[in-house]
């Protein structure tokens, strides 16, 4: 008889048990078995002729070992066995789980440590608090966040970050959410020419309204001209203005192009509203 091959039936981030089938008896010898890692050979023990297995005990975590089993017989010798192996983590993810990017409509979650490894894939499941309806997003093992969107403002949601694990176990870890409370958006803007038409494009009036309860200031955003001047690049300059200008004039703006102006609270930014620029004709 002999021993086919050598493998490993169970592993943890501090054990291994190995199995072969046997090449020996009780009578007719005993193994050597040791294993080694990063190069350093480390002696385990001596089994009887009639063992199929063996644990490996007081391993690392996350460490690649190669374990050899060498059949002893005074009848005739026998090759070893080999087999290599990759203790588990001590804490197999997700571990920790946080927030960002939080608005009305959305907020971010992240999770750790990402072990492509040891995780076939995820899922997050999200629904408000109390109760409500529950959706759920996969991903794939090499993701450790997700932007959650569509979501109700002023709301809490329970989210459940589950990773479904390559030896079929899954662990779950949840935390509750909580998105922004709808700020107010802009509540008018009007675009109108400032006295100034040239070849270089025009200058233009912009004049918008907001909610005044904690309004901090505005962005106001603006496509800007290209070298053949009548043409937007495609480029936006952008400038901030406190609460106290609810006007500004925008200098040499391109045929078509847009203004964008957005209120900005002490809590977030608010919705804004953009126009397009209308340019006159020249005579």
């Amino acid at each position: 008889m002999r021993a086919e091959r050598l493998s490993v039936t169970h592993l943890t981030s501090h054990s291994a048990v190995l199995q072969w089938r046997p090449a020996l008896n009780a009578d007719s010898g005993y193994y050597n078995l040791w294993y080694s890692f990063a190069g350093k050979p480390v002696i385990k023990d001596v089994l009887s002729g009639d063992s199929i297995k063996a644990e490996l005990t007081s391993l690392q975590p996350e460490t690649t070992y190669t374990a050899f089993l060498q059949p002893q017989s005074s009848q005739r010798p026998l090759s070893p066995l080999s087999v290599t192996f990759t203790t588990l983590p001590d804490v197999l993810g997700p571990a920790e789980i946080s927030l960002s990017d939080c608005g009305p409509h959305q907020v971010r979650i992240s999770w750790g440590p990402l072990q492509p490894m040891w995780v076939q894939r995820y899922t997050v499941e999200f629904g408000p608090i109390p109760f409500g309806e529950v959706h759920t997003v996969a991903l794939d093992n090499q993701r450790s966040s997700t932007l959650l969107t569509s979501l109700q403002p002023g709301t809490q949601y329970l989210v459940t970050v589950n990773a479904l694990h390559v030896d079929g176990t899954e662990r779950a870890l949840s935390v509750k959410a909580c998105t922004q409370e709808a700020l107010p958006a802009l509540t008018d803007l009007q675009l109108s020419p400032a006295e100034r038409w040239d070849m270089e494009g025009e200058d233009v009036q912009a004049v918008w309204q907001a909610h005044e309860e904690g309004l901090k200031g505005f962005w106001v955003s603006w496509e800007t001209l290209n070298s053949k001047n009548f043409l937007s690049d495609g480029s936006t300059s952008t400038v901030y203005l406190p609460a106290t200008t609810p006007a500004t004039r925008l200098p040499h703006l391109a045929s078509n192009s847009q203004v964008c102006v957005s209120p900005v609270y002490s809590s977030g930014r608010g919705d804004g509203i953009c126009c397009t620029v209308k340019t006159q004709s020249i005579e």
